[in-house]
């Protein structure tokens, strides 16, 4: 992904990941409120590029015909979502699919090609990027730095049983659909521990703004 913005300047990217029910989405729109910085949801790029006409509806429709699909051709994500977190040579083919498409049009916002996210100025910038299967995808190079939103695993299963309404097996083939948060961790920059209440998360994520401002995680990795 390119580290530069409009007129050139560099850009700051930072990819923050964690596991489903972690928190992700908390921490990220924190961030962003806070900061002022940037913010692109990997996660909404990809619903919208299954929207009917879009390239991503194209490609499912390609290869799938109309089987993930209601009769009004929109896409039947509930039960994509299900075949997915059931079957792992499928959730490949649709990840291998999808996630090109995202990578793309996330590149393209960070590059500055959209003016919404970077000022005719192109002053230098951070811009902080959600992305739920940033290292099952790969992505990790593409950011300066990785943060990872940790929760245990039990508070992992109740918010997912009473936010998504799943059963004990649907939650479970969710989180075996995506690498264990542990090594996530192993892998990251930064860790934020979501497992306890928002204000203990806001300290967290202050206390890495802090250090962020003052340089400590300035550069690329190398």
């Amino acid at each position: 992904m390119p580290a530069r913005g409009a007129n050139d300047e560099r850009v700051d990217v930072i990819g923050l990941t964690g596991g489903i029910g972690s928190g992700k989405s908390l921490a990220a729109a924190f961030l962003a409120r806070q900061t002022g910085w940037q913010y692109i949801d990997a996660d909404q790029i990809c619903r919208q590029l299954v929207e009917p006409e879009a390239p991503g509806w194209k490609l499912l429709g390609d290869v799938f015909g109309a089987r993930f699909f209601h009769d009004d051709q929109t896409l039947n994500r509930t039960l994509l979502r299900q075949a997915i977190f059931n079957d792992p040579g499928l959730r490949a083919q649709v990840n291998s699919l999808l996630h090109p498409l995202a990578r793309q049009r996330v590149a393209s916002m960070v590059a500055g090609r959209s003016t919404a996210f970077f000022p005719a100025s192109g002053a230098l910038g951070t811009v902080l990027v959600e992305v739920p299967l940033l290292f099952e995808a790969g992505w990790e190079r593409d950011f300066s730095r990785v943060i990872v939103v940790y929760a245990d695993s039990g508070t992992c299963r109740q918010r997912l049983a009473g936010r998504d309404r799943l059963n004990s097996r649907e939650v479970e083939a969710a989180i075996a659909a995506q690498w264990p948060l542990y090594e996530k961790v192993t892998h990251a920059d930064h860790v934020i521990d979501n497992s306890g209440c928002p204000a203990e998360t806001y300290l967290q994520l202050l206390h890495f703004v802090g250090l962020f401002s003052a340089r400590c995680y300035a550069g690329k990795k190398t």
